[in-house]
């Protein structure tokens, strides 16, 4: 299905996003969902308008141009090297271990109480040639848990992803997409996979960074998400930016969330 693999000797995975006629998920995606779940009538109305929008604007496809993607890989080297430092040491594993003592306490009574904590990583969305570069940050405590049952519930042997392990009660993985194709069509005889440059845009590259620490009650889970989709189409910020800059919190919080329910069979608490 896929062209053959790059030819740079790095991790990788393929992934293929599948968009209907108000959503968007993904089944390929290891480790991360990209999906736009149920909401509230007025949320719809919005979203099928915002789509349309966009569809409407890069009615002809919009390509990824070398520029676009230097300037991603640029970030994604940066980005790669700090989240290494950080996993380098039990003391700053986690991103909340690196907050001041007060605030972390704060956080992690709130995710011990059942609470998905989402927070933005710099000052993203960044803007480069062609592109948004989104990037979040979030953890979850899975009561009762191992590490090894989290790793089995999400691994994916199907994907080349790197597993790394600091110590007995430490472990994280990197997961980076090299190509991301559109179907459009889905479930239907005319269904059919979008060539680069002739896709709307929506995910051109999906980056996940996980860590995984046990602790005596269960383990915490953390996730960093760098996602980039094709930049707003002039004069559309408006009513699409808000639209588009939701997606990657809301399918980080969604991906946290699942697991979570999927080991102790309770969601996120309100």
């Amino acid at each position: 299905m896929f062209a053959s693999l790059d030819e740079e000797e790095r991790e990788w995975h393929s992934a293929q996003v599948k968009r209907t006629r108000n959503s968007i998920s993904s089944t390929r995606v290891p480790l991360f969902s990209l999906l736009l779940g149920e909401v509230g009538t007025l949320a719809n109305v919005i979203l099928a308008l915002s789509l349309a929008l966009i569809l409407l604007a890069a009615e002809f496809g919009f390509a990824q141009s070398p520029k676009t993607i230097d300037a991603f890989d640029q970030y994604i080297a940066s980005a790669e090297a700090r989240v290494t430092q950080m996993r380098s040491a039990a003391g700053t594993f986690l991103a909340i271990d690196s907050l001041p003592s007060a605030q972390r306490q704060e956080i992690v009574a709130r995710l011990r109480q059942g609470e998905v904590v989402i927070e933005k990583q710099g000052s993203a969305p960044n803007e480069i040639p062609g592109g948004l570069i989104h990037e979040w940050v979030g953890t979850v405590f899975i009561p009762k848990a191992t590490v090894a049952q989290v790793l089995s519930l999400i691994q994916d042997t199907e994907y080349n992803v790197r597993y790394e392990r600091l110590d007995a009660a430490r472990q994280y993985s990197f997961s980076r997409s090299t190509r991301i194709s559109e179907i459009v069509d889905l479930g239907t005889p005319a269904e059919r996979t979008l060539a680069p440059g002739h896709d709307q845009g929506f995910m051109w590259r999906l980056n996940s960074y996980w860590a995984f620490e046990q602790v005596e009650d269960g383990v915490f889970v953390e996730c960093e998400a760098i996602s980039l989709p094709r930049d707003i189409p002039t004069g559309l910020g408006w009513v699409v930016g808000p639209f588009v800059q939701s997606i990657p919190r809301e399918s980080l919080q969604f991906t946290l969330n699942s697991t979570r329910k999927a080991l102790t069979g309770k969601p996120e608490a309100k």
